[in-house]
């Protein structure tokens, strides 16, 4: 599982989604199996990711299973009861795992 968030190194929102997504990873203890990766928008790298996911807004977070679409946000830093429910089973394995 995968956190992708598209955004520019000046952008507040983008900054405050990769700080919270960080937060809730390591919070919920699951930095180990879930990565979190930026995309700089003004690189030729950030954008041809962007281009491959018709990104036009920043922040957009999306987050992806191997190759599913599990979620996305567009130009918002995504809520954290959001981002919970979908690693819901990523938590589960966890607290499976420390029983």
């Amino acid at each position: 599982m995968e956190f992708k968030v598209f955004g520019t190194k000046e952008c507040s929102g983008c900054k405050t989604s990769m700080k919270q997504l960080d937060f809730y990873l390591k919070r919920w203890e699951v930095s180990s199996s879930v990565n979190l990766c930026f995309y700089d928008m003004e690189t030729s790298e950030g954008l041809a990711e962007g281009a491959y996911h018709e990104v036009v807004k920043i922040p957009t977070t999306i987050l992806m299973d191997t190759d599913s679409l599990l979620a996305r946000w567009e130009g918002v830093v995504p809520p954290a009861d959001d981002v919970k429910s979908y690693l819901a089973d990523a938590i589960m394995e966890k607290s499976r795992k420390a029983a």
